[in-house]
């Protein structure tokens, strides 16, 4: 059986992004820039979750970003004021993890992000 845990290790972070880039640098605490296929994403980890985030600068519509959000799961997006359009994933500790939830986590949102760029940009 797996080992569960309720906090994020930085090295447990770095563990986790090997899985998904073979390039990512810390840009402050607990916060990371990575690139997945050719996308720069942001991660987050508060300790008690993880955010996986991705912007996309123009002016995006809000049509497309609120049926992207009534048609998906996993993932949410959102139009900025400045017109750009964001992609988000939030991963909860509050019940405890396992290391492969987290990569699994990581892949799932690089599919989405994969078919957001194919339908919404």
């Amino acid at each position: 059986m797996a080992e569960a845990f309720d906090k994020l290790t930085i090295g447990m972070t770095e563990r986790i992004l090997q899985c998904v880039s073979s390039s990512y640098k810390e840009i402050g605490n607990r916060t990371y820039i990575f690139v997945i296929d050719d996308v720069k994403v942001l991660l987050v980890n508060n300790g008690s979750s993880l955010q996986l985030r991705a912007a996309f600068n123009g002016n995006h519509s809000l049509s497309k970003a609120n049926k992207w959000n009534e048609t998906k799961r996993f993932t949410r997006c959102y139009v900025e004021s400045d017109g750009s359009i964001v992609l988000e994933a939030d991963y909860s500790f509050d019940v405890g993890f396992i290391i492969e939830n987290l990569a699994n986590f990581l892949q799932v949102f690089r599919v989405s992000l994969q078919t957001f760029c194919s339908e919404v940009l």
